[in-house]
């Protein structure tokens, strides 16, 4: 008799579970936001770096900067004519991996970065900001301007695909549905 009484609630646990599932893993998560100044002998910058607190295990989240150049008083005629960015880190996915440049104009600059952690954890990197000058010989004069010590919380399972979770969810939540429209029915 007792078994009879809890098929009832089965549709609603079979429910929940497929929505707690799809919940976890399609929550938006945090963004944190840095803002910090530095300068040359010419330009005062204004950096505002969007960045993951978290990131899941499979799945990328995007960071941005961006750069606000203000000409110093009295700077001199001689300037940066390029921000160069490069941000490292250990056993994270970075795209695009290695340096970003642009050239510095009176506008706002905005550099884009996908991230994402193949496992769980809390990866530390850096964020290395440059200008670059033509040199004396006809090179290039590279400069660090800042860096920025960065870090994220990465979370989740690396031995099974987050879409797999997200699948899992939807199927749950159809099967309950269903289980539901035809218990309602009886």
């Amino acid at each position: 008799m007792s078994f009879i009484r809890s098929r009832k609630y089965i549709p609603w646990v079979v429910l929940a579970v497929g929505l707690t599932l799809l919940v976890l893993t399609s929550w938006p998560l945090p963004t944190n936001r840095f803002e910090w100044t530095a300068a040359d002998k010419t330009r005062r910058y204004t950096f505002i770096l969007d960045w993951p607190a978290a990131v899941r295990v499979g799945e990328n989240r995007q960071a941005v900067l961006t750069v606000s150049p203000n000409f110093l008083p009295d700077a001199a005629a001689e300037s940066a004519k390029v921000l160069e960015t490069r941000l490292e880190f250990a056993n994270v996915q970075i795209d695009p991996n290695g340096s970003i440049r642009q050239p510095v104009s009176s506008s706002s600059l905005a550099f884009h970065w996908s991230i994402g952690s193949l496992q769980a954890g809390t990866p530390e990197g850096t964020l290395w900001i440059y200008t670059v000058m033509p040199g004396d010989d006809g090179g290039e004069m590279q400069t660090a301007l800042t860096a920025r010590p960065l870090e994220f919380r990465s979370f989740g399972h690396s031995f099974l695909p987050l879409g797999l979770f997200r699948a899992a969810g939807l199927i749950f939540v159809a099967v309950g549905l269903l289980l539901l429209g035809s218990s309602v029915k009886k």
